[in-house]
């Protein structure tokens, strides 16, 4: 390979390079939102299943 054709393989590996991290940050970023969304869900699903209970103790 030539020195030009080195050079434009390293710059096309170096696009590469960033388009794959900008790629790793986005699904770093969703998968904090899926998790704090999940989070929040079991959250809302153990005080649902609190009250549940309450409410049929006071039923019996």
């Amino acid at each position: 390979m030539s020195a030009r054709e080195l050079g434009d393989l390293v710059s096309r590996l170096g696009k590469q390079i960033s388009k794959a991290k900008a790629e790793r940050d986005k699904a770093s970023h969703l998968l904090e939102v899926a998790n704090a969304k999940l989070a929040g869900l079991k959250e809302k699903q153990a005080q649902a299943s609190q009250i549940l209970v309450k409410k049929q103790a006071e039923e019996k």
